[in-house]
């Protein structure tokens, strides 16, 4: 419980789509612990009891679509991880369900435009061509286009995906992933699953602002606050562009 704690707490981690599997490894633990009689009767009692809240706490996870689209955004995880934890099959097209209509709703490109015009048509045999209206559909391919996030769930998880924020990052800088799904997944596996980043943030903003800086600007103070919330994460900030201009801006 305090390695999940401490590990969920963190600045770098802590996201919404490692909530779920640290409560079923949690779960399975304390499982363990209710089926060892060998144990005292307090800590069975302890286990029962901690047993019934982290399932109290699953539950609340059913209240939003944010947690079971971000697990299947999860590219080693998708929908095999619902299925090796024995979910309902009824929960499991829950899932597809919500986040088809996340994807339909509000990340899928719009169908390609129509183009209405003339074309030539055969010959009439009187040295004449004969015309007529007809509908062309530009796509991408000769072949009709196929919907990115059912190819994504057809296709196999990736086991060897540690990182998915890193994954996607690279997947849309190699053009090797539909952009718009990679867009919908950083944006649903970067959510923290505490504030506890939002109340550090506050914290340090609390600091900025003393007794001694009451002429701060609001933008300074939000851009300072951001960039000392940001510099703490290695490899999110580049620390020499931001000195430079610091000191350019000290310069001038």
């Amino acid at each position: 419980f305090l390695f999940a704690t401490n590990d969920i707490s963190s600045s770098t981690r802590g996201l919404v789509h490692e909530v779920i599997p640290y409560i079923d490894v949690l779960t399975a633990h304390l499982d363990d612990f209710q089926d060892n009689l060998s144990l005292t009767s307090a800590i069975l009692a302890a286990a029962k009891r901690g047993r019934l809240m982290l399932s109290k706490y699953y539950s609340l996870t059913d209240e939003t679509p944010i947690f079971r689209i971000a697990m299947i955004m999860h590219p080693a995880y998708k929908l095999s991880y619902f299925r090796k934890a024995d979910w309902p099959e009824a929960s499991i097209q829950e899932a597809c369900r919500l986040i088809t209509h996340e994807w339909t709703t509000r990340y899928k490109p719009a169908p390609a435009a129509n183009l209405t015009g003339p074309a030539v048509g055969p010959s009439t045999g009187e040295g004449t061509t004969r015309s007529w209206s007809c509908t062309v559909q530009i796509t991408r391919s000769v072949l009709a286009d196929r919907d990115a996030l059912e190819a994504y769930l057809e296709a196999p998880p990736l086991a060897t995906v540690k990182d998915p924020l890193a994954y996607q990052n690279t997947a849309i800088k190699s053009g090797s992933e539909d952009p718009a799904l990679a867009h919908m997944a950083l944006n649903f596996l970067s959510i923290p699953a505490t504030s506890v980043d939002a109340e550090r943030a506050f914290s340090r903003g609390r600091l900025m602002v003393n007794r001694l800086r009451t002429s701060l600007s609001d933008k300074s103070v939000r851009a300072g606050t951001v960039l000392a919330s940001w510099a703490r994460v290695d490899g999110l900030v580049n620390k020499s562009k931001a000195v430079a201009f610091l000191g350019d801006k000290r310069g001038a």
